[in-house]
């Protein structure tokens, strides 16, 4: 799924660049000023519980229930209806140069912990060999303890909980440089006076190499998935 957020994506192109929301308006009066519901905190795993808000406004709000969302109820289709096949899920964000596994809402390990380790590191790995010295090694473990903080109905702690062996959390790589004068007026005045907003707006020149180092380590797990398969 190329875009699991097309309302959201489109939005940073009309209206905000680091639009990280659904777009969704629902029956709460705030919800016409403040849109959207974060996705990857929208999903029926300890819904609500950790690291997210109340309030429509907050970027991590997790909606007014579970699967509020369209978009996530359209992965969570497709994860059902693919489960008896489904050996690998992956979803990618930006940015960190991160791979997680669950569980995310309390660093508690999953009972195939070592399995996702191990193919989180040779992930890591085939990275590393691809990767242009500017960006930094992966760090590969549980969600929790690589960010720091705890985030409950996540997407890839959904998928693992009806199933799926390997899910992970893909972080792409950022650099948070600096940018002339010039530069900066070109971008929009959130971009201008937020340093941490940086790493998210990826040089142009750095795309490519960025999604070939990433298929590097996508194709790595799938070969792994694979395996995983031919074993049973």
């Amino acid at each position: 799924m190329p875009v699991s957020n097309p309302d959201g994506y489109e939005y940073t192109h009309t209206n905000e660049r680091f639009w990280r929301k659904t777009s969704s308006i629902d029956q709460n009066l705030i919800s016409f000023l403040c849109r959207g519901v974060d996705g990857n905190r929208n999903y029926d795993i300890h819904w609500g519980t950790v690291g997210t808000s109340d309030h429509n406004c907050a970027d991590i709000y997790p909606g007014s229930k579970p699967f509020s969302e369209i978009e996530t109820r359209v992965v969570r289709d497709v994860l059902n209806e693919n489960l008896s096949r489904m050996i690998l899920y992956m979803t990618l964000h930006s940015y960190g140069s991160m791979i997680m596994y669950p569980w995310g809402h309390d660093g508690s390990l999953s009972n195939n912990a070592l399995g996702l380790h191990t193919v989180g590191i040779a992930m890591a790995d085939a990275i590393y060999a691809k990767t242009l010295p500017v960006f930094p090694r992966y760090t590969v473990g549980n969600s929790l303890h690589v960010v720091g903080y705890g985030a409950s109905g996540a997407a890839a702690d959904y998928a693992h909980s009806i199933g799926v062996p390997l899910t992970f959390t893909y972080e792409l790589p950022g650099i948070e440089h600096d940018y002339d004068d010039d530069e900066e007026e070109e971008e929009d005045d959130d971009f201008a006076n937020d340093d941490h907003l940086k790493g998210f707006h990826l040089d142009p020149q750095y795309i490519r190499p960025v999604a070939e180092e990433t298929w590097e380590g996508i194709s790595v797990c799938a070969k792994r998935a694979r395996a995983i398969v031919r074993s049973k």
